[in-house]
């Protein structure tokens, strides 16, 4: 399938496996199937650098998601990164940068402050 004109690319010119070109290249996002064996499949793949934390919302509920990924079999590590670190890398978002946030709404106007 991958060796197709569309592609532009051709199967006797892989320098790569197909398989390192699916573990380096695309990120993953495992919304809508909170199934831990299936999560730890694809950590053992590709690694929790590859990996996206995301919902299906309003289809998915994210209080479901959170504690799907709360609960998983990974280190803190790997969960920040899953949680959030990789979107940031893969998006070139400073994490050092101070964000608003929900908590530092105004009661009133319900406008963002900036803490």
């Amino acid at each position: 399938m991958l060796a197709t004109a569309a592609w532009g690319w051709h199967i006797d010119a892989a320098i790569h496996p197909v398989g390192d070109y699916l573990r380096e290249n695309p990120y993953y996002r495992f919304s809508g199937f909170n199934w831990t064996p299936a999560f730890l499949d694809l950590l053992l793949q590709v690694g929790a650098d590859r990996i996206l934390f995301s919902t299906d919302s309003p289809y998915g509920s994210m209080t479901q998601a959170r504690t799907f990924l709360d609960l998983l079999p990974a280190s803190a590590a790997d969960k920040e990164r899953i949680a959030h670190g990789d979107a940031e890398r893969l998006l070139r978002l400073d994490a050092r940068r101070p964000r608003a946030s929900l908590a530092a709404a105004s009661p009133n106007t319900g406008e963002m402050v900036r803490r």
